[in-house]
């Protein structure tokens, strides 16, 4: 009997973010997580497709630039609030369409509901190297990249909305983070000093420094 090819669906995900410290730097990458899959009925049409539908704290909007040229899309960032009290930095890039209206409409400290599309794509780079005899040879490179498209949003709620976010506990939440951040770049570092073995430095056993935030980085 050949066996049957079963197709899922996940109807409910979670954003998130991946970060470690590499070298003393910073990695952070977008995580998506599920507890939701459900499998396909056999005459369900399969239409596959990644979208999501968040509210974010703005923090600004930013017009975006691809090697020092416009674009004529902006990026958004803002803070996404998560279960416990945390929060994560989050970019996403808004079309053209809707640039203009989230450029005059989306403050720094508003609270706001976008939706729209998660793309991947990969970009192709060609180089050639140049033969001293015969053929040059050509070099090509994949690069990966993932946006989050918002293709739509909706005005930002009233300050007196309960949907709309707490400046107060969105600070609190960063001054947390900050300090996580803190312990995760010095457990780093101590990991890294376990690794080098003989003649290598002590490990970092010193109080962390007070946390400092940036003022770009607050939400008001």
């Amino acid at each position: 009997m050949r066996d049957q090819d079963y197709k899922f669906i996940i109807t409910q995900g979670k954003i998130g973010l991946n970060e470690y410290y590499s070298q003393g730097i910073l990695k952070a990458y977008p995580q998506l997580t599920t507890n939701f899959v459900n499998r396909l009925d056999a005459n369900e049409e399969f239409n596959p497709r990644a979208e999501f539908d968040v509210e974010l704290f703005v923090k600004n909007v930013i017009e975006e630039k691809v090697k020092g040229e416009e674009t004529g899309r902006v990026n958004l960032n803002g803070y996404i609030p998560l279960y416990g009290g945390k929060v994560i930095p989050f970019e996403f890039v808004v079309t053209k369409e809707g640039s203009h209206y989230v450029e005059n409409n989306y403050e720094k400290g508003s609270t706001v509901n976008v939706f729209g599309k998660i793309i991947n794509f990969k970009e192709q780079k060609v180089t050639t190297k140049t033969a001293a005899f015969g053929e040059d040879k050509k070099e090509i490179t994949i690069n990966s990249k993932r946006e989050y498209l918002i293709t739509g949003g909706n005005d930002p709620y009233d300050e007196d909305s309960k949907n709309a976010f707490n400046a107060d506990a969105i600070k609190k939440a960063l001054t947390e983070r900050e300090i996580y951040l803190d312990e995760l770049k010095n457990e780093s570092g101590n990991e890294n000093n376990k690794k080098s073995g003989f003649g290598g430095s002590a490990p970092n056993n010193k109080p962390s420094k007070p946390v400092e935030i940036s003022e770009d980085d607050l939400p008001f």
